[in-house]
């Protein structure tokens, strides 16, 4: 699991004040928590973790020493100037069930003949945070003209032990063939 370091902002210090130093303001919030933490976080740490991850996925972060598993809960971004304003983190209590996602990452795609209409870019479930799945991946080599891809038709690392938040007949993606998606 991926640790971010975070340092507590000091309370005196306005966000600007945090990004004027190069890091980025941020906050964990939880049911462990008696209340919400202010955080600060190394500008590079987290454009290297918005990389890798995205809203709804788990990590772990040290903060001062502490660690605890955490959601990345919700990402504020200044579009101008293309950087991360603040984000915030959800500490997870690991002995209770909690509604996160999965990416959908489709592997071949160019080797699908047809045009791939995804209608579905992620999988809402519930899980326990140890049983936490931030990605599936589907294998498109193979599928046809006409094919049609499920939640029903993926299968979760440990589908035992999630409990789907979206109904198992959604659809995710269809492949049309080209000749009918240009009309």
């Amino acid at each position: 699991m991926n640790i971010l370091n975070a340092e507590i902002r000091s309370p005196n210090l306005k966000a600007k004040g945090v990004r004027k130093k190069g890091f980025v303001p941020g906050c964990i919030y939880g049911p462990k928590l008696v209340e919400s933490l202010s955080l600060q976080f190394n500008k590079s740490d987290i454009i290297q973790l918005l990389k890798r991850k995205s809203k709804g996925n788990t990590l772990m972060i040290d903060i001062n020493g502490e660690k605890m598993v955490a959601l990345l809960d919700e990402v504020s971004m200044n579009t101008l100037k293309h950087e991360v304003e603040h984000i915030s983190f959800h500490a997870l209590d690991l002995e209770q069930k909690v509604l996160c996602s999965a990416n959908i990452i489709l592997n071949n795609k160019d080797k699908v003949s047809g045009i791939i209409e995804q209608v579905m870019y992620e999988i809402p479930y519930k899980a326990f945070p140890v049983d936490i799945v931030d990605s599936i991946t589907i294998e498109m080599e193979g599928i046809q003209t006409g094919d049609k891809i499920t939640v029903a038709d993926v299968e979760f690392p440990q589908q035992d032990k999630i409990e789907l938040a979206v109904n198992e007949d959604s659809m995710i993606l269809k492949v049309v063939d080209k000749k009918l998606a240009a009309v």
